[in-house]
């Protein structure tokens, strides 16, 4: 096929990289692992896995090569997002796009280049996986199917990369509206014992986490639960209830606890999210007292107060 000297829509692909936010960043072994593959299925000695923007192409992975970035003029990667297929040269000095190129006459002397573009979801070709040798040769059927399967593992990673950053994002956000909420807010696994506690909870309770993590929240930190309140009752879907938290200190306090359940996608039980506000009286939280109105100054029932509390519970356990 012919290889045209832009994309489309070029602005629209440097706008796509630049959503990756990959360029410059250190090397991974999770790249690495797929240059090397690449480099040991093809036989070649150099295995490049590079990324195109506006001036040049930079290596995310390479073996083989000493240099971490080119110029674009001068880049075989270039011509082959181009086009959606591997681009092959067999010796680059009987091609009339190459023979006079600077990494031909020159370091690393190419001869043969075969390339994948890398294609995002969109459609997008933002690099490429490519493996090279110094002399002449053509890959064997097997070794370009292989070729083109590992440049969509490499975009996979890409796409991987940037939803654990996202998560990790989502969770550090999670994680601090938590520490700063004014209830105490536990989260337990699905036999109830404790795995989280905000600083709410050590303020509340005068445990640090170290001391309760693992612990049996029912048994350890609670009192008087009625004989007939089993642990299943009171961690169920989703209750609201007084009960009695027993502070470091031995001292009871009566709290407002909501409990709600936490699941997986296959709909498993794996914990629970406890959130508690300590009452000054039978009727009345002295603590959730300007809380417990909403955005126009109406009063919002306890349990509602509960379940607005326990979103960014629920969000952070599922993210952390």
């Amino acid at each position: 096929m012919e290889y045209s000297v832009e994309q489309d829509d070029e602005e629209a692909r440097l706008n796509a990289l630049e959503q990756f936010d990959i360029l410059d960043t250190p090397g991974e072994k999770e790249f690495d692992d797929l240059t090397q593959l690449a480099a040991q299925i093809c036989e070649t000695p150099i295995a490049i896995v590079t990324l195109i923007d506006e001036q040049r192409q930079w290596f995310k992975s390479r073996l083989g090569l000493e240099a971490t970035e080119t110029p674009r003029e001068i880049a075989f990667c270039h011509y082959t997002i181009q086009g959606n297929k591997i681009m092959e040269v067999q010796d680059a000095t009987q091609d009339d796009r190459f023979r006079d190129n600077p990494l031909v006459t020159g370091p690393p002397d190419i001869r043969f280049y075969a390339g994948a573009p890398l294609i995002t979801q969109d459609g997008f070709r933002l690099g490429t996986l490519a493996v090279i040798d110094t002399k002449p040769r053509k890959l064997t059927p097997d070794q370009l199917k292989a070729l083109r399967r590992l440049s969509r593992n490499v975009v996979r990673q890409m796409e991987l990369r940037i939803m654990n950053r996202q998560i990790q994002e989502q969770a550090s956000f999670e994680h601090a509206l938590l520490e700063n909420a004014s209830s105490s807010i536990i989260s337990t696994d699905a036999n109830g014992l404790i795995t989280s506690f905000n600083h709410a909870s050590e303020a509340m309770l005068g445990y640090h986490p170290h001391e309760v993590i693992n612990k049996c929240l029912i048994t350890d930190l609670m009192q008087e639960i009625e004989p007939d309140v089993e642990q299943a009752e009171l961690l169920g879907e989703q209750e609201t209830r007084e009960c009695q938290y027993l502070t470091k200190s031995g001292k009871p306090i009566t709290v407002l606890l909501t409990t709600t359940s936490v699941k997986n996608d296959s709909g498993q039980q794996t914990g629970y999210i406890l959130n508690a506000v300590e009452l000054s009286s039978p009727t009345k939280p002295p603590a959730a007292e300007s809380m417990s109105e909403g955005v126009e100054g109406k009063p919002v029932d306890r349990k509602t107060y509960g379940k607005r509390l326990l979103v960014a519970a629920v969000l952070y356990m599922l993210l952390a």
